[in-house]
């Protein structure tokens, strides 16, 4: 029982135990549970502004969500914390970690931060930490006040100067140092203090109203030795990573040392001829001494230098001279801070001899004389002693000595000689000066001479009696020998001394004087004399030769008796000559011609001549007014004359030098004056203007006419001055001349030119297709030529510009006529022009020929005429309208567009039920905007009507469109829609698929439009767009590159269907392809290959390079460079114009003489004629349609290997060879298509006429033709004028005659065998009813030919078929089954029908 109740115990108590066990256990763990911080944000922080900062936050046991708060404001618990961009929450948010952090720090983020813990499940109690964040501001700037940074500051040395340091902004304040020389200086004379200044000094983005200012001042008093010394303010801050420093250099102004002279010490002696170098310096200052030396107060060298020890020098270096003894030098120190310059000086003494000696006294003497000479120095120091030497025995002289008032000393000594008959010639007296000091000697010497005469001269050159012509040069010598001096010699002509043209030449003590003397008439019987002279002569020496000399007559003189002839009188005149040796002869000229004149005797004459007299008479007219008589005298033996002339003044009445009504042409709008001056003697002529009212000629009799009152006509004399011409002032003008001898009339015609206009044009023609069509244009003209008139075609060429060409002259003429000699104004005249189109296309409709009027005077004037060709009408198949996309619930837009002529109407149908709208609907799509087009849209939906066709639009001339409009398309209305166009012509129809949106088809017709060293232009037409607009894309990659990836590029603008691709390699392949991009997706590649190959750059050649180098050397001379170049061109362009004239006149006077022999001979032929196949208009592109004519694949085959030259080529202009080879060439680039209504070809058997045409593409038009029998060329040739000119007939059968090809005259007749002959299908008169009344459809033709001797051939014309044409492109090619005629040609063209087949 004990035992029962010991365990009851025990069991209860185990109970208990494991009670508390699980209560502790369960406390345990709800205390482990709870949520706390692992990693706690630091008590505080900090950022540099614009840094970034990460405030950690980690939570163990995080049961609560977690957020940030700032300054008790909560951020949120999204981690992205929205609206506050440069805050974020980051770390693992699964592990407890929620770092704040934040980038590019402001000052606004400063504050107290808070990591907020949320309460949570299990009994959580939230938890927070704080801390606190300070954003630390760097300073915005550092400055010494007043001072730039790194910049000098001037002082003047002992003046003190403060110097304050301002720091503006930093958060806390910046600390300011200073530095002297980077070496930090006390604290005691630094004082900082702090500031605020207002936000506008901050820099942006700072937040605070007031920013702290720390400044620090101090004070210098500065020394010479603080002169360049850098003073630093330096701001530390812990937000800068480096401190900022301001620093200024002083410049301490301080005057400089005294100047100190080296080189010389004062008294010492410096000899002349010696260099000395004087020095002076200046030690110290601010700035440096100018140092200038000065000798005797003139400036003899201001170049001074300076030194890095802060010392100036100025050294004068010179030669010394005489002028250099007792001289001042001076030295002057002078700087901006000192006010008196500072001066050192010094004396020089110089010894020196005397620079030159001098001789005075007489230099001639004769036997006898006693002669005194005196010696003189020039100042020396000291001294100098002199004494003579006379012919080398010294003489002994009292020397003499005086003071120099610039210095030294002056010497001088006398000598006295007596000259003796012994001394002959001359005596020798020298003069020594001694300057014992210096150890100089200077010596100078003279000559006495001693004098005694020449002989007498003699003359050379000329033998007295000997004849001299006059004006030729005869020299004259005069010879003299001996004397002291040596003789002078005179030259005199009777008394007259001659001065020049003389020549005195010295051999010895032999003397001669030659004169040059060119004769005159006065040397005839003159005497020359020769005179010789010394000092020693009392009366010249002299020696005469007397000359003979023949001379021409020195002129003649004529008189007139009487001296005012009049017309109808008898005038003398006497000539009568000057002297001449021998006496002259006198004859009289006119004009080149002998007169008759009588001699009226001979007398003496001056300077032994004789003078003739000879007489002329004469009956004058007005004829001879002005004219000049000549009179001249020959003298024979000499074959020398003279001449004089008079001129006839011969008294007459006015004569006029216009012909009778004689035309001046004159410029409407232009000023214009006439002068008519008549010629008369006297020639005060008085004039006189009328007009004439009527017509006159010169062979009627005329009145005196109406006075001219038109101010813009205005007479002054013989002009008549027209200010402003107008069409009425043409007429005829009389003038009227008076002088003292009588009246005299004129008349003349005044035609007024003007401008051609046009009056009327036929602004629209309609015509049958294959019918003849005529434009007209009137047109008012003065003059007019055969090209006042001329006609163009309009076209727009690829660049969508207007543009003008010239007609096709092998199937238009023009024609001009004149229909009134009057004009519209009363003068001028009144032009029709006319263009004949033969063979009207659909090509042809809608084009557009200008008439253009001009006959060289103003600008053209021009009109538009309109061609329309009847036709049915033609439906276009571009890719881009045949087909139509849209979206589900949207509209659809389908468009037709037709060419036709007249009016077209449009039916839409679908599944055979023609389409129909609601008239109001059509009303209100046309005239209302997009929106109310489409709320009315939606109006139509709810009244179910679904389909809208817009009123048929009118495009241009010829093409007009029709709109489908399909609203709320639905799944069944996708599908075929029929448009079909009709007018009275006929219809066309097409149907139009209409589907849903998606991508594009694929471009067509990719090609190459230009090429260059670096770029390619390129062209394609767009597909189908899918419905959505698109966009291309290029792709390009070098053929020869092995690497095969492709370049793109996207076009721009989006639909631009043309590209410039620049940046290729030059000489390098390219292959291109082009796709349309749109929202749906993509179209693959053109598959056509394009491939172009870039230009390679011409090489700058070696003549270049030297050019551009001779160009560049010489750029100062391009003035002179670009003369010479101009005059040489000029040059050369005008003797190619003289070639290219001499050319044209050649070939016009051999075209002559061949027209003349073509005149004369029926059998003359030619070996060329060229034929010009219709040229089209503006179609570029190539359409082929099952019932279109086309060439043969084998065809194309053959011609593409056999004849690839022959391809490129574009419409034609047939040149027949005398090879019998017919080439096309191009004009353009152009198109044509055949009409659905001709037949394919037919080709022949036995054909011996190859065709050569290019593979066929989009601007393929060339063919080459070869006749194998060199007289088909003729054959071809008149076929082809046959259908021209079969063209022109007249709705009557009247044939008008178009021009022929230019053939010479041949006769030709041809016969077919196997031709059928078919009625055409001609929207006009029919041709075929003009054969059928004459000829069986079978008949047959023999062909026979007979040419000119130049074309007869061995063999005859074999007999063959007609060739066929091949199946050309352009409308030039006729249809196979037309009927053409061949004509017989004679001298004037005459037609002869004949049946024939397919003909070109």
């Amino acid at each position: 029982m004990q035992i029962t109740n010991t365990m009851k115990w025990r069991l209860t108590t185990f109970k208990q135990i494991v009670i508390i066990c699980l209560h502790l256990i369960l406390v345990n763990c709800q205390l482990q549970s709870q949520q706390y911080f692992r990693t706690r944000p630091q008590p505080t922080a900090e950022v540099i502004e614009g840094g970034t900062l990460t405030l950690q936050c980690g939570i163990g046991n995080q049961r609560g969500s977690v957020q940030w708060a700032k300054d008790g404001f909560v951020l949120g618990f999204d981690r992205s914390i929205p609206g506050y961009e440069r805050y974020s929450m980051t770390g693992d948010a699964n592990i407890g970690v929620h770092n704040l952090r934040i980038v590019r720090a402001k000052n606004e983020d400063q504050g107290e931060y808070q990591c907020q813990v949320g309460p949570g499940p299990g009994g959580n109690q939230p938890i927070r930490a704080t801390t606190k964040l300070t954003v630390l501001i760097p300073p915005s700037s550092i400055e010494i006040t007043g001072h730039t940074n790194q910049t000098q500051v001037e002082v003047k040395e002992g003046q003190s100067m403060d110097l304050e340091c301002v720091v503006t902004g930093g958060k806390p304040s910046a600390q300011i140092k200073w530095f002297r020389k980077n070496i930090e200086l006390r604290t005691d004379n630094v004082t900082v203090r702090t500031a605020s200044v207002d936000n506008e000094l901050m820099v942006s983005g700072h937040q605070p109203t007031e920013v702290s200012v720390s400044v620090s001042t101090i004070t210098v008093r500065p020394h010479a030795e603080d002169n360049g010394v850098m003073y630093t303010c330096e701001a530390i801050h812990t937000a800068l990573l480096a401190p900022m420093r301001h620093s200024l250099t002083l410049s301490v102004l301080y005057p400089p040392g005294s100047p100190e002279i080296t080189g010389y010490i004062e008294g010492e002696t410096v000899r002349m001829g010696d260099t000395l170098t004087l020095v002076c310096k200046s030690i110290g200052g601010n700035p440096l001494a100018q140092l200038v030396w000065y000798k005797n107060d003139e400036e003899v060298d201001f170049s001074f230098t300076t030194t890095a020890n802060r010392q100036s020098a100025n050294s004068h270096t010179f030669v010394v001279d005489a002028s250099d003894n007792n001289a001042v030098y001076r030295c002057v120190a002078s700087s901006s801070i000192t006010q008196t310059p500072m001066v050192a000086e010094v004396k020089l003494q110089v010894h020196f001899a005397p620079a030159k000696v001098y001789i005075n006294g007489t230099k001639e003497a004769k036997s006898g004389d006693t002669v005194t000479m005196t010696c003189h120095t020039e100042r020396s120091n000291p001294p100098s002693e002199l004494s003579w030497v006379v012919d080398g025995r010294p003489v002994t002289a009292t020397n003499s000595i005086v003071a120099d008032p610039l210095g030294g000393w002056v010497s001088s000594a006398n000598v006295t000689v007596v000259v003796t008959p012994q001394d002959r010639n001359m005596k020798m007296l020298s003069c020594y000066a001694i300057n014992q000091a210096l150890g100089e000697t200077i010596v100078e010497t003279a000559v006495l001479s001693i004098l005694y005469p020449p002989d007498p001269p003699n003359i050379f050159g000329y033998t007295e009696g000997t004849s001299i012509r006059a004006g030729s040069l005869q020299r004259l010598t005069c010879v003299c020998n001996g004397g002291n001096p040596l003789c002078n010699l005179k030259w005199f002509k009777g008394e007259t001394e001659i001065i020049s043209g003389t020549t005195v030449s010295t051999n010895g003590n032999v003397v001669s004087n030659e004169i040059a003397i060119i004769t005159k008439d006065s040397d005839n019987g003159a005497q020359y004399r020769c005179e010789a002279s010394n000092s020693a002569t009392i009366e010249p020496l002299i020696a005469i030769i007397q000359l003979t000399v023949h001379f021409p007559p020195s002129g003649v003189f004529i008189k007139m008796s009487p001296k005012q002839p009049k017309a109808g009188t008898h005038v003398e005149l006497v000539c009568e000559t000057g002297s001449s040796n021998p006496e002259s002869v006198v004859t009289w000229w006119r004009d080149g011609f002998l007169l008759n004149g009588h001699q009226d005797g001979i007398i003496d004459g001056l300077y032994g001549g004789k003078t003739t007299r000879n007489i002329l008479r004469l009956n004058v007219s007005s004829d001879d007014d002005g004219t000049v008589l000549t009179c001249q005298a020959t003298n024979r033996v000499l074959q020398q004359s003279v001449h004089d002339a008079t001129t006839l003044s011969i008294q007459y009445s006015p004569e006029f030098l216009n012909s009778p009504l004689t035309q001046f042409d004159i410029i409407e709008g232009q000023p214009s004056v006439i002068n008519l001056t008549a010629k008369g003697n006297p020639s005060q002529i008085e004039y006189k203007w009328s007009r004439q009212t009527e017509t006159i000629t010169a062979a009627t009799e005329t009145t005196t006419g109406s006075p001219i009152d038109s101010p813009r006509i205005q007479s002054s004399g013989p002009i008549l001055n027209i200010s402003e011409a107008k069409r009425g002032d043409s007429g005829v003008y009389k003038l009227y001349a008076q002088n003292e001898l009588g009246l005299s009339e004129t008349a003349i015609k005044i035609n007024v030119q003007y401008s051609a206009q046009i009056l009327k044009v036929s602004e629209m023609v309609m015509i049958d297709e294959w019918a003849n069509a005529y434009l007209e244009c009137n047109v008012d003209a003065n003059p007019s030529t055969d090209t006042t008139i001329t006609w163009r075609r309009r076209f727009r060429n690829e660049s969508d510009a207007i543009v003008t060409q010239e007609i096709d002259s092998s199937r238009m003429r023009e024609t001009i006529e004149t229909i009134d000699t009057v004009g519209i104004s009363g003068s001028g005249y009144t032009l029709k022009g006319s263009l004949a189109i033969y063979n009207t296309s659909l090509e042809d409709s809608g084009q557009q020929f200008e008439c253009v009027a001009n006959n060289g005077i103003g600008d053209s004037d021009t009109a538009i005429a309109t061609l329309l060709v009847l036709h049915k009408p033609i439906i276009d198949r571009s890719p881009i309208i045949s087909k139509s996309a849209t979206d589900d619930g949207s509209s659809g837009r389908l468009y037709c567009r037709a060419q036709a002529a007249p009016n077209v109407t449009f039916t839409w149908t679908r599944e055979g039920q023609i389409l129909s709208t609601d008239s109001k609907a059509i009303g209100v799509i046309k005239s209302e905007s997009t929106s109310d087009k489409q709320r009315k849209g939606s109006e139509l939906k709810e009244k179910e009507v679904k389909y809208i066709i817009e009123p048929t639009q009118q495009l241009d001339l010829v093409n007009y469109q029709s709109v489908l409009i399909i609203l709320d398309v639905q799944s069944q209305d996708y599908g075929a829609y029929q448009c079909i166009a009709r007018n009275d012509l006929g219809f066309d129809a097409i149907t139009i698929q209409l589907n849903r949106t998606s991508k594009p088809d694929p471009p067509l017709a990719l090609r190459i439009l230009n090429i260059t060293e670096s770029s390619v232009q390129l062209r394609w037409i767009p597909g189908f767009d899918g419905g959505i607009g698109q966009d291309f894309r290029l792709r390009y990659r070098p053929t020869s590159s092995s690497d095969p990836s492709f370049t793109y590029k996207d076009v721009y603008p989006a639909n631009s269907t043309q590209i410039i691709l620049t940046g290729l390699n030059e000489d390098t392949e390219y292959m291109f392809g082009v796709q349309a991009i749109n929202t749906m997706g993509h179209s693959d590649f053109t598959i056509d290959i394009v491939k172009a190959k870039t230009l390679k750059e011409t090489p700058v050649t070696e003549t270049e390079k030297i050019i551009s180098k001779i160009m560049n050397e010489r750029a100062g001379d391009l003035p002179k460079l670009i003369l010479i170049v101009s005059v040489v061109g000029s040059s050369l362009l005008l003797f190619n114009i003289v070639l290219v004239v001499c050319f044209v006149r050649k070939r016009r006077r051999k075209r002559y003489e061949e027209e003349s022999d073509g005149t004369e001979s029926k059998t003359t032929g030619s070996s060329k004629t060229t034929m010009e196949m219709y040229q089209s208009s503006n179609s570029t592109a190539y359409h082929k349609e099952n019932n279109e004519t086309s060439l043969s694949e084998e065809d194309d085959e053959n011609k593409s290997q056999n004849h690839d030259n022959y391809s490129g080529h574009t419409d034609y202009e047939m040149e027949i060879s005398p090879s019998g080879v017919v080439t096309t060439h191009s004009h353009g680039i152009s198109t044509y298509l055949i009409d659905d209504a001709i037949a394919p070809s037919q080709h022949y058997p036995n054909t011996r006429f190859t065709s050569l045409v290019s593979p066929v593409g989009p601007d393929l038009t060339t063919s080459t033709y070869f006749i194998d029998h060199p007289n088909d060329e003729y054959a071809s040739a008149l076929r082809k004028n046959a259908y021209n000119q079969q063209l022109a007939v007249n709705s009557t059968g009247s044939l008008s005659p178009s021009p022929l090809p230019p053939l010479q005259p041949l006769s030709i007749s041809l016969s077919n065998s196997q031709s059928p002959i078919n009625s055409v299908n001609y929207m006009g008169t029919r041709i075929g009813d003009h054969l059928s009344q004459s000829h069986s459809p079978n008949s047959h033709y023999q062909p026979s030919l007979s040419l000119s001797p130049h074309h007869q051939q061995s063999q005859q014309l074999m007999h063959q078929t007609v060739p066929p044409l091949p199946p050309l492109r352009s409308i030039g090619a006729v249809a196979p089954n037309m009927t053409s005629f061949m004509p017989t040609i004679n001298e004037e063209p005459r037609l002869s029908y004949a049946p024939m087949g397919h003909l070109v």
